[in-house]
């Protein structure tokens, strides 16, 4: 039962130790039953530029769950301290909402917050304006930059580079003056801190290269005879053209071909012309020397040609030092008055080229026929004592396209052999010099004409 008397924490009486008499005894019961907070702040700020990226606090207090919403119908959060980005500018208001559902009067609350998202620029930008176009070339630049979404920092300020080595600190420049008809880049850099995209610049181009008429051409410094040029105008803003070419000749196009015909150093001028241009003319000069040429000249013999004849070339150029044969078949040579020996029936193209000192060339070219009547021998000895006579072993022969030549001791040891009809042997075989003695020889030649020959012999090596 319970004793009278003695309170409980409760407000009721009990006996404690199951004991006959009344002991006091206490008992504490915490039902925690108090409201949510809900209390919502920023890490950093709360205003800025587009995307901004907003730090939430959650100070709430008595709270087991929160639900955040942004305020710009995105997806809500359930975090205790959540970030979120806002992407558009506006003014927004997030709440924070504090939840327990064993609230003693309420199981949630909410707390609101104001987000400022700005777009504020600034957009630089300025007018120009040309006073005179001629020197010394003047202008009035004006400053049109404006202000989005925000009114000018008192602080705001511009610099101006005038792309001439000079600059400007200041809103509106003075009139500026330029000393060359050429172009310029201005640039305009204007500093606002109350805008997002500070600091923000912007650049033109003041293009005074045509207010002026400027001559110039290009062409080569020498040339040989004959000598036909070709000019090409570098002028600026010309509309009209007058040549001079040092000679008494004239023209009155652009890009002229002249040509010019005795040796000697002209002057080339040229003039050129622009009514609407501050300087109306302008002209410009160049020399240039013209250099003789030799005269390529030559014969040839026989003429007709002979069968299985190599043919004479006599040089007859005049002011030549230095020369290059062609003969039409593949074959070249640098020699004064050569002589050729064409392997194959037909016509060809023979070319003499002659040059001087100056470097100025003439070419000369004739027909000349091959008369080739297929033949191949090797001589019956030959003796590689030094001496510059007879010391190397060759195939003699006309129309020969392919061969091979081998060459055998007594012993059938091949001690030389060749495809290449202009290879002989000089008597040795591995670098040690041969014993006088017969050699054996085999020749397999094609000739060009389809024919073929084998022939075999025998070969008498002399000291």
């Amino acid at each position: 039962g319970v004793s009278p008397g003695f309170p409980t924490s409760t407000g009721a009486y009990a006996t404690v130790n199951g004991g006959p008499n009344c002991n006091l005894g206490a008992v504490k019961i915490d039902f925690q039953l108090q409201d949510p907070e809900a209390d919502a702040s920023v890490n950093g700020n709360a205003t800025g530029c587009a995307p901004h990226t907003v730090n939430f606090i959650n100070n709430s207090t008595s709270a087991t769950g929160f639900i955040w919403d942004f305020g710009d119908n995105s997806a809500t959060s359930t975090q205790i301290n959540p970030s979120h980005t806002y992407t558009t500018p506006g003014t927004y208001t997030a709440m924070l909402v504090a939840l327990n559902p064993n609230g003693c009067k309420a199981s949630t609350d909410t707390d609101f917050i104001q987000i400022i998202v700005l777009d504020d620029k600034v957009l630089a930008d300025f007018n120009v304006v040309k006073i005179d176009s001629c020197d010394p070339f003047s202008v009035i630049f004006t400053n049109t930059t404006t202000f989005n979404n925000s009114t000018p920092n008192p602080n705001t300020t511009y610099r101006w580079d005038f792309g001439d080595g000079t600059s400007f600190n200041g809103a509106n420049p003075p009139q500026k003056n330029y000393s060359a008809p050429q172009s310029y880049t201005v640039k305009l850099v204007v500093t606002d801190t109350n805008a997002c995209n500070n600091p923000d610049s912007i650049t033109k181009v003041i293009d005074f290269s045509t207010s002026v008429v400027l001559a110039g051409f290009n062409g080569p410094d020498s040339v040989c005879l004959p000598a036909i040029v070709n000019f090409f105008d570098a002028s600026t803003n010309a509309t009209g053209y007058a040549w001079t070419f040092g000679d008494g000749g004239t023209a009155t196009v652009a890009n002229p071909t002249y040509e010019f015909k005795a040796a000697g150093k002209y002057t080339i001028n040229l003039v050129v012309t622009n009514p609407l241009s501050c300087n109306k003319i302008d002209s410009f000069s160049k020399q240039i020397e013209v250099f003789s040429s030799p005269i390529a000249n030559f014969s040839y013999s026989p003429n007709p040609p002979t069968p299985n004849t190599p043919i004479q070339f006599s040089n007859s150029s005049q002011g030549a030092t230095s020369y290059r044969w062609d003969f039409g078949d593949g074959t070249t040579t640098n020699v004064e008055n050569p002589v050729h020996t064409y392997q194959k029936n037909g016509l060809y193209t023979a070319c003499l080229t002659a040059n001087n000192d100056l470097g100025c060339p003439s070419k000369l070219c004739k027909a000349v026929r091959g008369n080739v009547i297929p033949l191949v021998d090797v001589p019956s000895g030959f003796s590689p004592n030094g001496d510059g006579v007879n010391d190397i072993l060759s195939v003699l022969g006309y129309g020969i396209e392919t061969m091979t030549f081998k060459i055998y001791n007594r012993w059938g040891q091949l001690v030389f052999e060749t495809n290449d009809r202009y290879k002989g042997w000089d008597g040795t075989f591995k670098g040690e010099p041969q014993e006088i003695e017969v050699y054996g020889y085999l020749l397999d030649v094609q000739f060009f004409d389809g024919s073929k020959v084998l022939k075999k012999g025998n070969i008498t090596l002399l000291r």
